[in-house]
């Protein structure tokens, strides 16, 4: 969050670590001198990022995307993807790259999703690995979150936007911690990445409508 700090009100950058509800009488500070969020911090550069994906659409393959109709061969390969959120791509060390998707299809009675896909690089070419991350045209972070999605080197989080609930998780191996988080944001990224190990890597993405917080198919698909 943005806040006002000191006699000055100089705008600084803050971290919630609590949120502490209580009517004016059991404040224990004055409400006259308690002082008001300014706004939620992000570093998420909207204009550049609608930038990024016409060029995206423009030049290269891009795959539509909304529900498990939809058939993509093996082998093919993708600079963009388009679903009901909006549009997503892979960046290598900030630049965009080409993925392959794959449809994480299953029969579940229990849980259902809209659909479900695997995301990964069509290949990875680099002198030195800084980061792999999974961008958008939309800000992930001003959806409203859910909840964290984790299991066996699986983990993510969850949101909702509009209406649909999604969820990002990302693969580790089996004996390193090569996902992590920004500093300001719940999406999750590798700094890390070992060839050996690259079978395993990847983002796994699902949506739904909402139904409710503590639907857990988001989850199931991608954990």
């Amino acid at each position: 969050m943005v806040v006002p700090v000191g006699i000055n009100n100089v705008e600084k950058v803050a971290h919630v670590v609590k949120i502490f509800q209580a009517s004016q009488k059991d404040l224990s500070y004055p409400i006259d001198k308690l002082k008001r969020v300014i706004k939620r911090y992000s570093d998420f550069d909207k204009e550049k990022a609608k930038e990024i994906a016409a060029e995206l659409l423009r030049s290269g393959r891009c795959l539509q995307i909304d529900d498990f109709s939809k058939s993509v061969v093996a082998d093919e390969y993708f600079d963009i993807l388009h679903n009901k959120l909006g549009y997503w791509w892979l960046e290598l060390n900030g630049v965009p790259i080409p993925m392959k998707v794959t449809l994480l299809n299953a029969n579940y009675e229990k849980y259902h999703v809209d659909c479900a896909i695997h995301i990964k690089p069509y290949n990875m070419h680099y002198s030195t690995f800084q980061s792999l991350k999974l961008c958008t045209d939309f800000e992930i972070d001003a959806s409203r979150w859910v909840d964290v999605i984790s299991d066996e080197y699986v983990w993510g989080n969850s949101w909702e936007l509009d209406g649909i609930q999604f969820g990002i998780t990302c693969q580790e191996s089996t004996e390193e911690d090569e996902v992590t988080l920004g500093k300001y944001s719940r999406v999750p990224y590798y700094n890390d990445w070992h060839p050996d190990w690259s079978d395993r890597y990847g983002f796994n993405v699902a949506w739904k409508p909402h139904e409710s917080d503590e639907d857990l198919s988001v989850g199931f698909y991608i954990s």
